[in-house]
């Protein structure tokens, strides 16, 4: 481990025994980092709660990329502190563990420089705070999550294969990895298609949407029919009307009028020798 020293014109003097700065795994950006040291105070090693301020800085000490609660400038002193216990001298910190009061996240924005390292302030609740020197290297570890490679297509190295192929900065998809792509899992199905459909199942819901419709030729129908009018199937004329009034052509008419006409003759009395049957009226003696 390094051994770092500080000494102050007050009257404390601390020594930092640091085991490093090491990139803790996470699901998800931003990432914390296990970082590990031992404080003593005056030669001895301290017990009870600490005082911590961090930040990363650049090389030469002036450009803060990150503090503990977002104040520091310029490589300045963070305000607030994180309380940490101290036992024996030992102590460690998840740094960007939120859960911690005055502990802010670390952007990947952070991490994006060469040649960080950290800055530490300590105080043991009566001397002040004091910066510790020298500041610590972060080591290649944490720079693996926001390597150079993965921020610049330009320099990726290798060909893609599988469904995508060429270069980093200039992939293709292949006709046939859409049009040759297989419907593995494929089911029939019906219902509603949906923003929530993937494209297999949308497949799926139109193929067994479709069995339920009827061919254009020859549709054979079951259950209630309705919503067909007689408009749809060409008797746009015809209507539900009673026998009574139901119309006739003029053929008809004329026929069923000449019918009317021969019957009122048949029931005429012939002029010569008539012969009346039922009760005669309008006769007179003259």
């Amino acid at each position: 481990m390094i051994r770092l020293r500080f000494h102050s014109s007050r009257t404390a003097f601390l020594t930092v025994f640091a085991a490093g700065v090491f990139c803790t795994a996470s699901a998800a950006l931003p990432e914390v980092f296990n970082h590990q040291g031992r404080i003593a105070v005056k030669g001895v090693n301290f017990d009870g709660t600490g005082q911590f301020k961090f930040a990363f800085v650049k090389a030469d000490g002036t450009t803060t990329c990150w503090s503990n609660d977002g104040t520091s400038v310029a490589g300045g002193e963070p305000v607030a502190a994180v309380l940490l216990p101290v036992s024996k001298g030992l102590y460690a910190v998840l740094l960007g563990n939120t859960a911690l009061p005055n502990m802010g996240a670390i952007p990947p924005s952070a991490l994006g420089h060469e040649d960080l390292h950290l800055r530490i302030w300590f105080s043991d609740g009566l001397n002040g705070f004091q910066q510790i020197t020298p500041d610590q290297r972060l080591a290649a570890v944490p720079f693996s999550i926001h390597a150079r490679k993965a921020l610049s297509a330009d320099t990726f190295g290798g060909l893609l294969a599988g469904d995508v192929t060429g270069w980093q900065s200039a992939t293709a998809i292949a006709d046939t990895t859409v049009t040759g792509k297989r419907l593995t899992g494929f089911a029939s199905s019906t219902g509603p298609i949906s923003a929530d459909d993937s494209l297999l199942s949308a497949i799926g819901k139109l193929h067994g949407n479709a069995s339920l419709l009827a061919p254009l030729e020859s549709p054979t129908f079951t259950g209630t029919v309705s919503g067909i009018s007689a408009g749809m199937v060409g008797l746009g004329e015809v209507d539900n009307t009673s026998d009574l009034n139901k119309p006739v052509s003029t053929a008809q008419q004329s026929a069923l009028d000449l019918k009317a006409d021969a019957t009122a003759l048949d029931a005429k009395a012939p002029l010569a020798d008539p012969t009346f049957t039922g009760t005669v009226s309008g006769i007179s003696a003259g």
